[in-house]
This record gives structure tokens, sequence and C-alpha cells, in this order.
């Protein structure tokens, strides 16, 4: 909770609050609302004060001028982290849940799973997003040798998705070379996001380069249309 330490326990609990009435009636919460729902101690002036402090340090939004507040992702990792410790799960739930990363597997594999997981926990339909990959970034590219004229191209996010796509060079190309070349790639694309690798592909002159960033780039382009289970 070291994060959070700019945060008066009041406003604490005025964000948990604004949070929980946001998830149960899907409406903008106002400060008079909150004083006379939870009889609150103190003024609607002091609330929308709180709030107003809440908006200004990215836990809230406000959806047009007259309206209450809502939550912002900020908002709901600040509900998650404060309720967590608070949650009763079965034995059972909590064998299941702990069983979800018991094993090493793919991103997609993953939250398909967890998607599962949840919506037969709660008994509701269950939408589970992963990381937008406009906002990821490569960690880690590997080539593999299929053939004298093929590799498959590994491309590693820091977000943990895994693309791989099968390029052809159209020409004996030998592991020699295909090793130079991988670490010549780790080496330029480190970190780059979509963008910068578009950017970079346009810079170069080197045809075989040219073909794994544009493999590179295309992972990054289809996947962002695959991130909801």
């Amino acid at each position: 909770m070291y994060r959070y330490r700019n945060l008066t326990e009041r406003r604490q609990r005025i964000l948990k609050v604004t949070v929980e009435e946001y998830i149960q009636r899907g409406l903008p919460v106002a400060s008079s609302y909150l004083v006379k729902q939870y009889r609150l101690d103190i003024s609607p002036a002091t609330v929308r004060n709180d709030l107003a402090f809440l908006e200004s340090r990215g836990y809230l939004r406000q959806p047009h001028i007259s309206a209450g507040r809502i939550p912002t992702e900020k908002g709901y990792h600040f509900y998650v982290d404060v309720t967590k410790d608070k949650l009763m799960l079965s034995s059972e739930e909590r064998k299941s849940l702990l069983a979800l990363f018991e094993i090493q597997k793919e991103l997609e594999e993953l939250l398909h799973q967890v998607a599962t997981f949840l919506s037969q926990l709660t008994s509701y339909l269950a939408y589970v997003f992963a990381p937008p990959l406009s906002k990821s970034r490569v960690r880690h590219i590997d080539l593999v040798p299929l053939s004298s004229t093929s590799a498959l191209l590994v491309v590693i996010t820091n977000t943990g998705q895994i693309g791989k796509r099968v390029i052809n060079f159209n020409q004996d190309f030998e592991e020699k070379r295909l090793r130079a070349l991988e670490r010549k790639l780790n080496e330029e694309v480190f970190d780059y996001s979509l963008e910068e690798v578009e950017r970079l592909q346009n810079r170069l002159h080197g045809k075989e380069e040219k073909i794994l960033l544009d493999g590179i780039a295309s992972f990054f382009r289809e996947e962002e249309e695959k991130n909801l289970f």
C-alpha cells in the first residue's frame, strides 16, 4: 500500500466506495449521493474536493462537467489492492486458482483459462482483455531454422505475448548467417514498439532484415485484434 501514501484514510475510503458504487450501478457517482448513501460525517463540499483531488491524481474521471465521477484503470487497481486480502475463497476455489499458474503456458492460453475460471467462480459472463500490443515492446527474438531457405521467427514482448511467423528467404541461408542476423536484430529492436519497428524498417537497406521486421510488424498488427477472451 506504499504507493497510496499520498491518499489520506478519508480519501481512500471515498475512492473505495466510489468504485464500489460504479461497479454496482454503472452510473457516475456524485458527492451528494455518497454522503447520503454512506452517512459520511463530512459535507458534500468536502467530498467534492476529495473527488476532485482523486481525479487530479488519475484515480477518477468525469464523463462530462455536470456528471459525477467514474473510476479509471488506476482507480480499479487501487480497489483490487485494498480488497484482495479480504476475499474469501473455498479450498476448492483456491486450489483451482493456484492450478492456473502451476504450469508455465503462453499468455493466450492463460487468459482463456482465466476467463473460464472467473465465469465458473461467479456464474456470470466474464471478459478478459490481453494487454494491448500497441503498448507492448519487443523483448527478444529467436530465429529457428526450418529448412535451407526458411526459418521460424519467434517474437516475445514485455507483456508476455509470443508471436510466431514462418519466414521464407527464397534463397539458401546458412545457420551461421541466421545466428548473426538474430543477434543484430535483438540489439536493434530491443524495447521497440510497433511504430518504432516500422520506422526502422523504412531506414534499413538489407533485404533479409526488412523481411524479418515485416514479420515482427505483422505480429503486432494481427495480434492486436485477438486480445479479447
